[in-house]
Formats: structure tokens, C-alpha cells, sequence
């Protein structure tokens, strides 16, 4: 079963298949791209795999607007109880702007790699105007400067992360640790976690 991560940007421009074949080029170590589905132009799937014959990743693109309203819905209604309340909602009114999303439907058994290249591609998509939000499988959405900003991971985990709370036109950034639980509370409910160091960006 693969692992599946978003990229959603209320961005229509496209950039042709032979530019996304050429950055797999250059960067993919040992993987190469292929154009799968539509046009060059106005492409559809790009399939990313290795030299040796195994597959990496399919690098997906809808901006079809009845579809892309069919995916959005589906957004919507997971943020249903997602916390913290503020940055679901947040989210839930940033979608109503969205025009186009990428889907990243990767292997699991790939090596690091695999990830690596995956996490360039939307760096690069993030550094467009307008940039976008993700949304990764298991752990959660991330805003458009790449703050981690809902709880959704499943089991436990671990680690220090990114995160961020929305005040009124502001995001306030902080690196908390997933395993603590007082960390964990405090962002649910809305909150920087007591004694971190914090940042702000306006929109």
C-alpha cells in the first residue's frame, strides 16, 4: 500500500512534463521520470522509478475544477475534529482557494531517497507565488512556509518538529518534541507549549 502525500496551491500555471523530467533528472539519484498520463503540457501523471525497474513514485496533477472540488470535499470533511481547532479552521477556509493539487503516491519500500526527491519536488512547488499547503498520510497538514500545524500522527511518535498556531494574520512558529506530552496538549488545544522560543510571520 503506498504512502500518500498532498500539495495543494490555489495556483492554475503548470510547469510542462520536461521540466519535472529534467529536475527527476538532475536531482533523483539513480531515478528516472516518464511522463504517464496527459499531455505534455497539461500533464496528468508523471511516474518516477529506478534504473533498475522498480517504482518510486507516481507525482500526480488534477486541475480539473469539478475534480479538484471532489478532493477538496474529502478535505473538508477530515478536518472535522482535527486539532488544534484554530489551524483546522484555517485550513478548512484556505482550501475554498485552492486550484490545483498534487498527489505523491510513493513506495514504501523505496530507499530514503525516494522521500529526498519527493520533498524537493514541493520545495519547489512551495517556492511558487502562490505557494501551497501539504498534506502528508498519518501526520498531518503543513502551512505554505512548511510548519507542521495539525495533529494528525497515529501511534506513537518522537522527535523534535516544526510547528506553528495561527493568531489573527499571524503564524506564531516553535520546535516542540513530539514524544512530550505537556508539548503534545499544548498545541491541541491552540497553544505554544511553556518555554519555548516562538517566532512570527505575518501573511
Amino acid at each position: 500500500m503506498p504512502y500518500n502525500m498532498w500539495f495543494l496551491t490555489p495556483s492554475r500555471e503548470v510547469s510542462p512534463a520536461s521540466e519535472w523530467i529534467e529536475f527527476v533528472t538532475e536531482i533523483g539519484e539513480d531515478q528516472r521520470a516518464e511522463l504517464t498520463a496527459g499531455t505534455p503540457k497539461n500533464w496528468r501523471q508523471i511516474t518516477i522509478d529506478y534504473t533498475d525497474g522498480s517504482w518510486s513514485f507516481d507525482f500526480e496533477r488534477c486541475a480539473a475544477p469539478r475534480k479538484v472540488e471532489k478532493e477538496i470535499q474529502l478535505f473538508r470533511e477530515d478536518l472535522e475534529g482535527v486539532e488544534p481547532t484554530v489551524n483546522a479552521q484555517w485550513v478548512a477556509k484556505y482550501l475554498k482557494r485552492v486550484k490545483t493539487v498534487y498527489l505523491f503516491r510513493c513506495s514504501i519500500n523505496a530507499p530514503d531517497t525516494n522521500m529526498e526527491l519527493v520533498r524537493e519536488i514541493i520545495d519547489s512547488l512551495r517556492d511558487d507565488e502562490p505557494s501551497g499547503l501539504l498534506y502528508a498520510e498519518l501526520e498531518g497538514w503543513s502551512n505554505e512556509d512548511g510548519y507542521h500545524i495539525t495533529w494528525e500522527f497515529t501511534g506513537r511518535v518522537s522527535g523534535e518538529w516544526w510547528m506553528a498556531i495561527r493568531g489573527k494574520d499571524v503564524w506564531t512558529s516553535f520546535q516542540m518534541k513530539l514524544g512530550n506530552r505537556k508539548h503534545r496538549e499544548a498545541f491541541k488545544a491552540g497553544k505554544v507549549p511553556a518555554g519555548l522560543k516562538t517566532y512570527k510571520s505575518k501573511d
